[in-house]
């Protein structure tokens, strides 16, 4: 799930850090906190409309000629769980809590679809051999270069459909 904030460099607080320190001031952590910090330069341009729709962003700087707006681009930060090394169980349990907390917080927002879309719609469920997926993308004119992309980026993720894709197109295995 990817996440859209209005502001740069914005941080929400999942779960707080709690430490006890003992009577030799040694410091033992009872639960460690969970921090999402956004980022800024990871913006997709479907990401960028749908945050300039829904944020409007009032109150623009200008350019030297003082009727130019300055582009808010620069003002927004993105947060995607799917780069985060959590498990499957609490990944689930944090985007729910940001869908939640998305409709009470006008900070940031919850992006519905992927910058780039699915070849087709049960493509994420599609079980076929990599030949087979391969073959329908082939025959439905899709792009094997976007395919690939979003497998690599927003899909299953699938290692032998990512090689069996990157060899047809000549490319060499890259590693995320």
């Amino acid at each position: 799930m990817r996440l859209v904030s209005q502001y740069g460099r914005y941080g929400i607080q999942y779960r707080p850090r709690k430490a006890n320190t003992d009577h030799a001031g040694v410091e033992h952590v009872t639960q460690e906190g969970i921090y999402l910090q956004f980022e800024q330069g990871d913006l997709f341009e479907n990401e960028e409309i749908a945050a300039n729709q829904y944020f409007r962003f009032r109150g623009q700087f200008q350019h030297e000629d003082e009727a130019t707006p300055v582009d808010p681009k620069y003002r927004m930060s993105t947060f995607d769980t799917n780069k985060q090394d959590w498990p499957d169980e609490l990944r689930d349990e944090i985007e729910e809590w940001l869908i939640e907390k998305s409709a009470e917080d006008p900070s940031f927002m919850v992006m519905t679809t992927t910058p780039i879309p699915k070849p087709w719609p049960l493509y994420d469920e599609y079980e076929g051999s990599p030949e087979e997926i391969i073959f329908v993308l082939q025959t439905q004119g899709h792009s094997l270069q976007e395919a690939l992309d979003y497998e690599r980026l927003f899909g299953p993720r699938r290692p032998d459909v990512i090689a069996a894709m990157e060899e047809v197109l000549g490319v060499e295995t890259v590693q995320a």
